[in-house]
């Protein structure tokens, strides 16, 4: 090899190398960082950013206390114990996730959920609570906006479920329950739930003024299907049927019932002891006393596009016993296979 040889040999040895240096000081260092290694997956707190309420304690009143905001969720089922509560919330803006688990109560046990400080915003959800001492959930006195969804209630000594003002409850079912089923103070919202087996005169679902209850069904209780408590109330799309009272009470003015039927209740089917309310585009048919019936005298209640047939009291007429003074649409009959209903009013009521 000659000397020009063994020269352009090591110039393109140093150019490979000088290369190589650049490609290592691109891809950074290889030491590590100085200070801990610190794990880079995330924690099960990130994972699950809830706490489980077994993992709680409790008091002399309560099985478990709920005392700071946050989301809860049940990791079993919670049984009663004697003299206490299962769940105290003493905090705002909570939410429990019954997780498809139950609370169950013992003889003696107090209510299965209760607000015992003012918490607004409560939130419990998709589960089952029975049998307990007192009532299922107990959040009427002390919280504002709670709701309510998708729990089953059943079999709660002293009633079913009771929120305060401005509430929500969907999609519950509460049976068998004492006092009441569902109850509610001012502006709330009961839509698409089932009270059945209201004990003693206990009423299916009673709510007080500015409230709607909407697309629910109240069958067999001992008291009356719906029960009206404060002005403006609205009930509509709604079912009463077999109660031993009637099927729809009406205490307070202003109240209007709409696209409700009521049937085969002990006593009326809608009653109104108030004024300036509106009943229309209902059927009360089978009851064992009046269909529809308004005390009221001068109540200048309106009913319109009403059927109220085959009811058993006996009176002159079974269906309808509206007081002087109120505004009912003109009453038609049945006449017969030939006549039909002779009347082109379109509010008429029929029977």
């Amino acid at each position: 090899m000659t000397n020009l040889d063994r020269r352009v040999l090591l110039g393109v040895a140093g150019i490979a190398g000088i290369a190589a240096i650049h490609k290592v000081t691109q891809a950074g260092s290889l030491n590590p960082p100085a200070g801990p290694v610190t794990p880079t997956m995330k924690t099960l707190d990130q994972v699950e950013a809830r706490t489980p309420v077994q993992s709680l304690t409790g008091d002399n009143s309560s099985t478990y206390v709920i005392s700071q905001s946050g989301s809860y969720y049940l990791t079993g089922n919670v049984i009663g114990v004697s003299g206490r509560n299962g769940i105290a919330v003493a905090a705002p803006n909570v939410s429990i996730d019954l997780n498809g688990f139950s609370l169950l109560g013992v003889s003696g046990s107090l209510s299965g959920i209760v607000a015992t400080n003012t918490a607004n915003g409560l939130i419990v959800r998709n589960g089952n609570i029975a049998s307990w001492g007192a009532i299922g959930v107990d959040a009427a006195a002390n919280t504002y906006q709670a709701r309510v969804e998708g729990v089953t209630v059943g079999s709660c000594a002293s009633g079913g479920l009771t929120i305060g003002q401005r509430g929500f409850v969907t999609g519950c079912a509460v049976d068998s329950c004492g006092g009441f089923g569902i109850q509610t103070l001012s502006s709330c919202r009961v839509v698409q739930c089932v009270v059945t087996g209201t004990l003693g005169s206990g009423h299916g679902i009673a709510c007080d003024y500015g409230s709607v209850i909407q697309d629910c069904t109240c069958n067999e209780n001992g008291g009356s299907g719906f029960v009206t408590n404060g002005y403006g109330v609205l009930i509509v799309g709604c079912k009463a049927q077999f109660n031993i009272l009637d099927g729809v009470t009406i205490n307070s003015p202003g109240t209007e019932v709409i696209d409700t039927l009521a049937t085969h209740n002990t006593q009326n089917g809608i009653h109104s002891t108030a004024s300036n309310g509106r009943i229309d585009h209902c059927s009360a048919n089978y009851n064992y006393q009046i269909g529809i019936l308004i005390d009221t005298v001068g109540g200048t209640n309106v009913v319109t596009r009403c059927s109220s047939t085959s009811n058993f009291a006996a009176v002159a007429n079974p269906d309808y016993s509206i007081a002087s003074g109120n505004r009912p649409a003109q009453l038609i009959s049945w006449g017969g296979p030939a006549t039909g209903f002779a009347s082109g009013d379109p509010f008429a009521n029929t029977r």
